[in-house]
């Protein structure tokens, strides 16, 4: 933990113990796991990597089976403002409704395990009659 404390403290924010204890966390191993899952997940949202980190946790059936949602902001132009391209949001120009939204009949989830590992190519198979598929690809 210390080196993420050191990232913590280059931006001002409090340690992690303080952190878990002010959100009433016991200082755990569990908790810390947690926590540091938390932490890669909003640090690199944009990254592309949790998908892998699901997979390398294998947190899948807790994670991917949830309820899907998310925020919908519509912005609506204000009388008599240019809506001019390209857009850009502008308080000054538009009236903005932000609502959750549930996303779950969008996209259907369906985890199976065998999904944690990759399955072996059949021309992988063919060089080594010794190799076997990964679980569920038999």
């Amino acid at each position: 933990t210390s080196k993420l404390n050191e990232l913590r403290a280059r931006i001002g924010m409090p340690d992690v113990k303080t952190t878990l204890t002010s959100r009433g966390s016991a200082y755990t191993q569990e908790s810390l796991r947690n926590f540091l899952r938390h932490e890669r997940r909003v640090e690199l949202a944009f990254e592309e990597s949790r998908y892998y980190d699901i997979r390398r946790w294998m947190i899948a059936p807790q994670v991917m089976n949830q309820k899907l949602t998310g925020i919908s902001v519509l912005g609506q132009l204000k009388p008599g403002a240019d809506g001019s391209l390209p857009y850009r949001y502008d308080e000054t120009k538009y009236n903005y409704t932000w609502t959750v939204a549930d996303f779950t009949s969008r996209e259907n989830r369906n985890w199976k395990d065998k999904m944690y590992f990759a399955p072996i190519t059949r021309d992988e198979l063919k060089r080594n009659d010794k190799l076997i598929n990964n679980p569920g690809y038999e």
